[in-house]
């Protein structure tokens, strides 16, 4: 179906004041019951009031409505209602061409109307009133009213309506031509009509009745337009509980909506629900309901359909409106024990209570309830030595009380921190490390080193370096320990012997140590180890006599270089702290004259048979 419309159109006297009276003191504690009452029904949605927030006869009754209001484009709904008018005035279907305005009050009428006609179908009401007495203070004959119905589902539904109308501008046209009415024009003339010079329009939608979107149109006349110049839109949009004012002989099959089980000390309220002209379901709200409790002693109700529970076990709550009684059996428990709970944490640190525990029920059923703890400070919780307290807490709108057993852990170990670094760099040292408990848990905590400087990390052999830090994280502040092994980089110099020439030969690379091999020379393995960087050991070849000779000299470099010796570059570094001994044997007349040692005991055997001591050629890394 494409949609229905409907069109009415009353001109006459409007009186325009506040949408809703102010209540009589008398009347505010009903007034308040109710607002209560449409609230609990909303749960999260809006509530949404008409023009009377009671009901104005004693055959009428509150009721709440569910359903969706559509937010309107005011400006797209101005624009084409005003394409609309303009057209009708340049093609001489009115004498003057009036811009349309948008009404808020009008809006608020239209939205009420929207719920209404969802129902009724009709330029009628849920109750004997007439449309136009929607707004408290309008008089009757209050301007015009369109009502279309479709099956959008959103903002798009108010331009759909307005098309709705539109549609009959044919039937109109003929009608201007031929004088014969084939149809509905009213929808259309009104939107035209100059004697209008303001609008609002409502868009309600339930998917329960109809499945379709009911849109009515509101209009005034200029005679008014100070008392609707409001132009803002209403923000009363989206899931709503309307509360509306309804005859009661269009309400069947009441029921008593409540729950079915009530928990003592807890008072509930319990509501009467109907179908709305046999179709949808709707909250009932009445102060002419008279309830009844088939058990005082287990629970009493009051005027108002509030539920008090007294004591356990299970009572029939009745209702009674306009002599039909509905009734509903509800179960009366009471909570009989809180699981006790254990917490664990660390020292210096709140415990973390949970928000909900289980409770056992009279009625043998398990829930989670919410508890309430006592404040904790943190200084209770600041020892040295594991610690157990009690806590009671107590469980929300109960008497009943929740012990909790809170076990405090203190730091048990901390493993120290072993790390490694070369020589002039300094570390990057961990922001975290990681605390064994007392109860066996492990944390990562933060820490706050000692600084390390690069004089304290620069060294010249290898060295073992201890640090601390604290744990900044935990209020004991506790010490963490660290070994920094500072390591010099370095390679290796291998030492070889020829037992032709009884030369001693040293070098770095195992390419050469591995080919003189070959050739006969023995490896006499590792000479010493030399540091990367440092003062260069000039190496030469003396080609006359097969010999080489090492030396940081670089005046004795140049010397026997002048006398025939090919200078063969830097052999390696001399650094760090480890001797190097040189020794010269004057009686080898070709290879072997020179003798490098790093050995205190071959220095001193090598002196002790003939050989000169040089002293010291360079140095070495341990």
């Amino acid at each position: 179906m494409k949609g229905l419309k409907l069109g009415l159109c009353l001109l006459g006297f409007i009186s325009f004041g506040c949408l809703f009276a102010r209540p009589t003191i008398a009347a505010e504690n009903a007034q308040q019951y109710l607002i209560d009452q449409a609230k609990a029904v909303a749960g999260q949605r809006e509530v949404r009031f008409s023009e009377t927030m009671l009901p104005t006869s004693p055959a009428n009754v509150m009721v709440g409505i569910e359903g969706t209001f559509y937010q309107v484009d005011k400006e797209a709904v101005l624009k084409r209602i005003n394409e609309i008018r303009k057209e009708a005035y340049d093609e001489q279907l009115v004498d003057t061409y009036v811009p349309i305005k948008w009404s808020r009050a009008l809006e608020e009428i239209a939205k009420t109307r929207s719920v209404e006609s969802s129902f009724v179908l009709a330029h009628r009401r849920l109750t004997d009133k007439s449309i136009w007495t929607v707004g408290d203070s309008f008089a009757e004959n209050s301007g015009g009213e369109n009502i279309a119905w479709n099956n959008e589902r959103a903002t798009s539904a108010f331009l759909s309506a307005i098309n709705q109308f539109y549609e009959e501008k044919a039937t109109y046209m003929q009608y201007k031509k031929t004088g014969v009415l084939s149809g509905e024009t009213g929808h259309y003339t009104s939107m035209i009509n100059p004697n209008y010079t303001t609008v609002g329009m409502g868009g309600f939608w339930n998917e329960q009745n109809y499945d379709w979107t009911c849109v009515v149109q509101r209009f005034g006349s200029s005679q008014y337009s100070n008392e609707l110049s409001d132009d803002s839109t209403s923000t009363e949009n989206g899931q709503v509980v309307q509360v509306s004012e309804v005859s009661t002989d269009k309400l069947s099959q009441l029921m008593l909506k409540g729950p079915d089980v009530l928990s003592f000390p807890n008072v509930q309220g319990f509501y009467l629900s109907a179908k709305l002209l046999n179709e949808e379901s709707v909250s009932v709200f009445s102060q002419g309901v008279h309830w009844e409790s088939s058990d005082e002693k287990i629970a009493q109700v009051n005027h108002l359909g509030q539920v008090t529970p007294y004591a356990i076990g299970k009572v029939t709550i009745s209702a009674n409106l306009n002599n039909t009684t509905v009734t509903k059996q509800v179960t009366v428990r009471k909570m009989v024990k809180a699981e006790e709970i254990h917490v664990s944490n660390k020292s210096g640190s709140l415990p973390r209570f949970p928000d909900k525990v289980k409770v056992s029920w009279s009625d043998g059923s398990i829930t989670e309830e919410k508890v309430i703890w006592p404040a904790q400070l943190e200084s209770n919780y600041q020892v040295l030595q594991p610690k157990t307290n009690q806590v009671t807490g107590h469980i929300v709108n109960s008497e009943l009380s929740v012990e909790a057993t809170i076990d405090t852990a203190v730091v048990s170990q901390i493993q120290p921190l072993n790390l490694s670094t070369y020589s002039g760099e300094i570390p990057q040292l961990p922001n975290l490390i990681p605390v064994i408990w007392s109860d066996k848990s492990i944390s990562l905590e933060s820490v706050e080193w000692a600084k390390l400087t690069q004089e304290m990390v620069t060294v010249k052999e290898d060295k073992q370096l201890a640090f601390s830090g604290i744990l900044s994280s935990l209020w004991s502040r506790n010490k963490v320990q660290g070994t920094l092994n500072i390591r010099m980089p370095k390679e290796t110099i291998y030492r070889l012997y020829n037992p032709n020439s009884g030369e001693h030969f040293y070098t770095s690379s195992t390419a050469e140590r591995d080919g003189l091999a070959k050739l006969g020379w023995k490896a006499e393995g590792i000479a010493w180890y030399a540091p990367l960087k440092g003062d260069p050991v000039y190496r030469l070849y003396n080609p006359n006599a097969s010999d080489h000779h090492y030396t940081t000299s670089k005046i004795e470099r140049e010397n026997l270089i002048k006398i025939g010796w090919r200078d063969e570059g830097s052999g390696w570094f001399s650094g760090g702290e480890t001797p190097i001994y040189r020794l010269y044997n004057r009686y080898a007349k070709k290879a072997g004259a020179h003798h490098y040692t790093l050995s205190k005991n071959e220095q001193q055997h090598l002196v002790s048979i003939g050989w000169q001591d040089e002293l010291i050629g360079w140095y070495a890394v341990s």
